[in-house]
């Protein structure tokens, strides 16, 4: 008689089987013994000779109490069993026939044969630029029918996140939420997910980018269009580099001002852009640019800009210069 202690386990659908066999007690005979192989299967070992009737017999206890959520596993009907497939095969591997000799194995149960390890996934969440490890990352993994397997897996401190017990084959890891400061990442990795083996995946991400905006205004010296020369509107070109990166059309309703917002201010290396302003020749008038500002002045019109100073001793004689008047 040997007799011990089973230890099972699940596979990727959820199915039980053999993990450990710790020998509590000794069969009777020197030439034979039983030992654990795969993971999954427990055999005997021993001398046998052709013509004789051995019989064996197994008996253990299983670590899944009636309380556990597995013991559903080992029930049938109203019987708990394990079942246990049996073959007889010569020292080189080969399944010996019924006609050899005759093997009678004593078991009770239920149970399942070609096992499936689970595999694993890792997933490692860096920064694209300096390889960073960034938590807070946020992923969904489906299968290859688009079936939701595993939600809100999220990557901790160390930029790791951790998805055991899959099933072997093709899946799809989607981020529904980027680390804070960074842009998500919208294309869908598929992944090959083997038997027993952990998959470690990287995936990388750009920071947000800086934003800045460009304003500026259009003032028009002519004597209110005294002539009425002046434009209905005026497009203005934002340069970025030194080339067109779009054009925004300016009119009297703006109140001659104009915005380009929600501009990158750094490119993809980290080197700030340099954004410039430009509009076509207006006819007849002069254009000036201060910064983002164009100062337009009609032909014939003289625009003047100054700064009236006294020298009257503090108004000492307390006249009073209500207009000055230049000619």
């Amino acid at each position: 008689m040997h007799y011990g202690h089973l230890i099972l386990k699940k596979d990727a659908d959820n199915r039980i089987y053999v993990n450990n066999f710790n020998r509590q007690g000794e069969v009777s005979g020197e030439d034979i013994s039983v030992k654990l192989v795969h993971d999954r299967e427990l055999v005997i070992q021993g001398k046998v000779v052709p013509g004789y009737q051995y019989d064996y017999e197994i008996s253990y206890t299983t670590s899944i109490g009636t309380d556990d959520a597995n013991f559903k596993y080992l029930r049938e009907g109203n019987d708990i069993k394990v079942k246990n497939v049996v073959q007889l095969e010569d020292n080189y591997g080969n399944v010996l026939g019924g006609d050899v000799t005759n093997l009678s194995f004593v078991a009770t149960g239920q149970g399942v044969s070609n096992y499936i390890e689970p595999g694993k996934l890792a997933i490692i969440k860096q920064d694209e630029n300096d390889q960073k490890l960034l938590a807070g990352a946020k992923f969904s993994l489906y299968d290859q029918n688009n079936n939701l397997v595993k939600s809100n897996l999220k990557t901790d401190q160390n930029g790791y996140a951790l998805v055991d017990n899959l099933k072997p084959g093709q899946y799809l890891l989607k981020e529904m939420k980027a680390p804070v400061g960074y842009q998500i990442d919208n294309k869908d990795l598929t992944v090959q997910i083997d038997e027993g083996q952990l998959k470690t995946v990287t995936v990388k991400n750009k920071l947000q980018p800086t934003l800045t905006e460009v304003n500026g205004n259009l003032k028009w010296f002519d004597k209110h269009n005294l002539k009425n020369y002046r434009p209905q509107q005026v497009g203005v070109n934002l340069m970025q580099n030194g080339r067109l990166l779009k054009t925004t059309i300016v009119s009297a309703k703006d109140r001659w001002n104009y915005h380009f917002e929600k501009l990158p201010e750094f490119d993809e290396n980290g080197q700030r852009y340099q954004y410039t302003v430009n509009e076509s020749e207006i006819f007849k008038y002069k254009t000036k640019q201060d910064g983002f500002d164009f100062i337009h002045v009609l032909n014939g019109t003289t625009s003047i800009q100054g700064q009236k100073i006294w020298q009257d001793q503090n108004n000492e004689q307390d006249y009073v210069h209500e207009r000055l008047k230049l000619n």
